[in-house]
């Protein structure tokens, strides 16, 4: 690590003792500072966060576990505003962040601190491009390369409630402690395989695609499938319904479908109600639908009806057949390549970036490390 040679031993004091005892977890600034500079004069830092979203729209941040050379500790968001402390780390492009399946750490840390992380390594990427199970599990990972059993009795935790037990508080230092020494053997085996390069550039995109969780409200409908088919006005009307629900359950920070669940968007959209007895009705199965909504809602439908009659959610022309035949041969000539360079087939090319490919030369086989497994079947 980088911290300072005239520091480091009082690191390594503190650390060895605080962690110990009570300081396993920090619940206040004073507490952090004794300490900082062991994970701010570092070029790793192991990153695990716990977090609660049944209830509400917003991740709620409970727990932060970080590890160093030093050992591990936990921050305690519920106890003081870490915020400002965790974002030097995070935006530190000198100190590599080394997550297990980041993307909802980096999504619950970027509402919390409010900035983008930087210098990510995913250890469960990266096991993908060292031939290991695509999405494979922390705990199985470290069972596979470090022949260690972890527990997974506070799996189901309620990170929320305080205090935390000591088993809860183990087991989430548990999700830090083996990070630097699954990023070792997996760096091995990406140099090994000459393999280190395009993991580098599929984290550096994958990176980029997941700081873009923050969802506008007024482009909600366009990831929602289940209205395709539905005549344009009524596809204006769920198109309404979807720009509403999102906008209120941010504003309320309540989950979507206690807004306004999924089925009954497609419901309203097919029926069209047009007064607030008959929608009430058409909503009677929605038990999470509060009636306070029933004027918003109807809102919609009236403004859906009045956009211009125009299909919202356009279904891609069928290909011709000899393009079909094309998006065939090339899965083919994918899948073999994948089993040859020991790349999971999905990560390699989907279905859909093939058809991509053969209809317009665009997609991910169009640059990086795909296209030189592309170019090779040339």
């Amino acid at each position: 690590m980088r911290c300072q040679q005239k520091t480091s031993r009082n690191c390594s004091r503190i650390m060895d003792k605080k962690l110990k005892t009570e300081y396993k977890i920090i619940t206040s600034i004073s507490q952090w500072q004794e300490f900082a500079s062991c994970f701010t004069e570092t070029d790793w830092v192991g990153l695990d966060t716990e977090f609660m979203r049944d209830r509400s729209y917003y991740p709620q941040l409970c727990l932060v576990q970080l590890s160093c050379s030093q050992g591990e500790i936990c921050l305690d968001p519920m106890a003081f505003d870490c915020a400002q402390i965790l974002t030097a780390v995070l935006t530190d492009e000198n100190i590599v962040k080394i997550i297990h399946s980041a993307s909802q750490d980096i999504e619950v840390l970027g509402y919390y601190c409010e900035s983008s992380i930087k210098n990510v390594y995913d250890t469960q990427l990266a096991a993908e491009f060292c031939n290991l199970v695509p999405q494979m599990g922390y705990a199985t990972l470290v069972n596979e390369l470090l022949k260690i059993d972890l527990p997974k009795s506070e799996t189901r935790s309620n990170w929320a409630k305080r205090p935390l037990t000591k088993q809860q508080i183990e087991y989430s230092l548990n999700d830090v402690r083996y990070l630097k020494a699954l990023y070792d053997s997996l760096n091995e085996k990406l140099e090994q395989n000459q393999k280190l390069q395009w993991f580098k550039q599929e984290q550096a995109f994958d990176l980029k695609r997941m700081q873009q969780f923050h969802v506008d409200a007024n482009n909600a409908y366009k990831s929602f499938k289940s209205s395709h088919r539905l005549p344009s006005k009524n596809q204006q009307v769920v198109k309404q319904l979807l720009i509403w629900r999102e906008q209120t359950a941010q504003q309320t920070n309540q989950p979507r479908n206690w807004v306004l669940a999924d089925k009954s968007i497609t419901k309203v959209g097919t029926i069209l109600p047009m007064d607030i007895n008959t929608l009430q009705s058409l909503l009677m199965d929605d038990v999470r639908f509060k009636k306070r909504y029933l004027g918003e809602v109807l809102a919609c439908v009236e403004a859906g009806l009045k956009q211009p009659n125009e299909p919202v959610w356009f279904s891609q022309e069928q290909l011709p057949e000899s393009q079909k035949q094309q998006v065939r041969e090339l899965r083919l000539k994918l899948e073999q390549k994948a089993v040859e360079y020991q790349i999971p087939a999905t990560r390699l090319a989907t279905r859909k970036e093939v058809v991509s490919y053969v209809r317009n030369k665009t997609g991910k086989l169009t640059h990086g490390w795909r296209q030189e497994i592309l170019n090779t079947l040339k």
